[in-house]
């Protein structure tokens, strides 16, 4: 992810999520911040991104999102494919993110890609207020 990429992630994050992170949050995920990103593009169009963070002995992945149009055409996995590859690189010992309970279809990919579910977290969403399940993947 890049500061050109930064309004085509914002549009999309607006479009996915009804409590949309603002493009200051986003641009800690571009080189030089406070965390990682990276896109799925087909040619010159954004077509998903992934936000992470490194933190001691694990990756936090932060957002993941694909256009509706490319969903189930792979892209989720290719880009979790992806932060795997760079957990294992960076000798993370296990992968977390959090999940809407509502979720259905990222929750079945999660578990798919080897996720499992650590806890829950009440109340951990707004706009709806919304429990979260910590998923986790140990490499």
């Amino acid at each position: 992810m890049r500061k050109p990429d930064l309004d085509e992630v914002v549009q999309l994050e607006a479009a996915i999520f009804s409590d949309a992170w603002p493009k200051s949050v986003f641009q800690e995920f571009t080189a030089g911040g406070i965390g990682h990103g990276l896109v799925a593009k087909t040619e010159e169009t954004l077509i998903g991104y992934a936000c992470y963070l490194l933190e001691a002995a694990h990756l936090h992945l932060t957002n993941l999102a694909v256009v509706p149009s490319a969903r189930r055409k792979s892209v989720a996995k290719r880009m979790l494919d992806r932060i795997l590859d760079i957990a294992l690189e960076q000798k993370c010992r296990e992968i977390r993110l959090e999940v809407r309970v509502s979720n259905q279809a990222a929750k079945r990919l999660y578990e798919r890609e080897g996720f499992f579910v650590a806890s829950r977290v009440l109340y951990y969403y707004d706009s709806p207020v919304e429990d979260a399940l910590v998923m986790v993947r140990t490499i």
